[in-house]
């Protein structure tokens, strides 16, 4: 006897079960692969090249790639494993067995500590033909048809090799513990007793192994702007933690980027970019907006200092602007 959903709908129901169970073993396989190197394994490898993001590309001795930053090419390293995928890993520098014949030392303190940059320890001749070779196999991989046609000029490099950025964002932390108000210590979080209940303003730090994390890298000076911009930052590290401001602790603690916009050669009369600083917070909007007047001392007492400042704003959380 013939009923709704007979015999056509069962043998669609059959390959329905059929594709699943193709899909369960192709994921099962996978599963396989991705679990190639555990987290925590040490890997060796050469370094190859550079990545577009300034990672080393680290390539096993069973053709697998790995990687990881702060390597050179030429180098050979150890790597642990953080993140394993199908078809790569990203990992950690654990110790450099064989060091690059293109490593010099880098030119920044903080080098190594700080996240901005990736190749300060590579001269920056050296870094223009890195980016060189990136543009070529770029061509080669997402246009192989035309690869043998096209032609790549030389890289063209900048005659300042640092102090030519004109805006940078800065994280900002704040550290528990001593305050420089009461003069006590309020919390142990913090193993580095000279950083406790201060503001940290600078950029994303490296993870370390022993400390308790630390999400920014206090930065005395960057020299990727200029050093107006170095001597506001600097303004702005001692307002930040100056007990006058005390009253303004409510709002400053809140305080999670601040971007400082200055040109790079404030006597260079073709350069028309204004000085700007922007503050912004992790306040909700309603929030932000009745406290935002806490922030005037603050920005008083930089543009005392620097009336080169043409532009001052602050924003909330949803990047909606009150100031």
């Amino acid at each position: 006897r013939r009923v709704h959903g007979g015999p056509t709908q069962r043998g669609k129901t059959r390959h329905m079960l059929h594709s699943l169970s193709v899909r369960l073993s192709l994921i099962r396989r996978a599963s396989v692969v991705v679990k190639k190197y555990s987290i925590g394994q040490l890997v060796e490898g050469e370094v190859t090249e550079l990545a577009l993001a300034g990672q080393g590309v680290v390539r096993t001795d069973d053709g697998f790639v790995v990687f990881a930053p702060r390597c050179l090419p030429q180098s050979r390293v150890s790597v642990s494993v953080s993140r394993c995928y199908r078809h790569y890993a990203e990992g950690v520098i654990d110790h450099v067995i064989k060091p690059s014949p293109l490593e010099i030392k880098a030119p920044c303190p903080h080098f190594g500590s700080c996240s901005g940059c990736h190749t300060q320890n590579m001269s920056y001749d050296n870094q223009i033909r890195q980016k060189e070779v990136q543009a070529v196999n770029l061509v080669k991989r997402f246009a192989s048809s035309v690869s043998d046609r096209v032609t790549i000029s030389p890289m063209q490099s900048n005659p300042n090799a640092y102090h030519y950025r004109h805006q940078m964002k800065f994280a900002v932390q704040a550290i528990p513990g001593f305050n420089p108000t009461t003069k006590q210590n309020q919390s142990n979080t913090v193993s580095q007793s000279h950083l406790r209940g201060f503001t940290l303003i600078g950029l994303h730090a490296i993870p370390k192994k022993d400390d308790p994390p630390l999400l920014v890298e206090d930065i005395s000076e960057c020299l990727l702007q200029s050093p107006l911009a170095n001597s506001i930052l600097t303004s702005l590290r001692q307002s930040l933690n100056d007990p006058k401001l005390a009253s303004s602790r409510s709002i400053l603690s809140h305080v999670h980027h601040i971007t400082i916009r200055a040109p790079p050669s404030p006597t260079n009369t073709d350069d028309n970019t204004p000085s700007a600083l922007v503050i912004e917070t992790d306040l909700e909007p309603a929030e932000h907006k009745k406290k935002s007047g806490m922030l005037l001392p603050l920005i008083r007492s930089t543009l005392n200092r620097y009336p080169q400042i043409r532009y001052v704003a602050s924003y909330s959380k949803s990047n909606q602007e009150y100031m």
